[in-house]
């Protein structure tokens, strides 16, 4: 008798730390995967921006496209980039490059949840994730900013 409530007592112990682990564990999950987004889309934005200031460097040009996608080939083509940069968030990222004026010039990745852009923001010191219509606005190197409808952009000076 003694043998069998020992067993059920231990199953019911098993059962609920597995019900603990797995309500408790899934916040801790979440947070964990947005802050490996956000520090995969720092460095591929990063990766992004100084393979365009070694190319305008070593080529001596600055013809590079500025649509989306195809600033990433062109880098790859010519082998400042050694393939071409997966999407980290899942969610169709497009990469790419705005000279809005001299002075101005950042590497874009769009679209990121406003979770992971809170998280960008926080590593870089921004507390509070900044709303921009123009990029020559913005006074930091690197941070993520609202755009409006759900829509964040990580940039990064070039």
């Amino acid at each position: 008798m003694t043998t069998i409530l020992l067993t059920i007592v231990g199953i019911l112990l098993a059962a609920i730390s597995a019900l603990m682990v797995f309500w408790y564990g899934g916040d801790a999950f979440d947070r964990g995967r947005a802050e490996s987004i956000a520090g995969t889309q720092i460095s591929h934005v990063s990766q992004l921006a100084h393979a365009i200031r070694f190319y305008e460097l070593q080529e001596e040009r600055d013809d590079l496209p500025k649509n989306d996608g195809a600033v990433v080939q062109t880098l790859v083509a010519a082998r400042y980039l050694a393939g071409d940069i997966e999407d980290a968030s899942g969610k169709g990222a497009a990469y790419w490059y705005s000279p809005t004026s001299p002075g101005h010039r950042h590497v874009l990745i769009g679209i990121q949840d406003a979770d992971v852009c809170r998280r960008i923001n926080h590593r870089v010191g921004v507390e509070v994730t900044p709303k921009a219509v123009d990029l020559s606005t913005i006074s930091g190197e690197l941070g993520c900013m609202d755009l409006g409808g759900g829509n964040n952009v990580v940039f990064f000076r070039v």
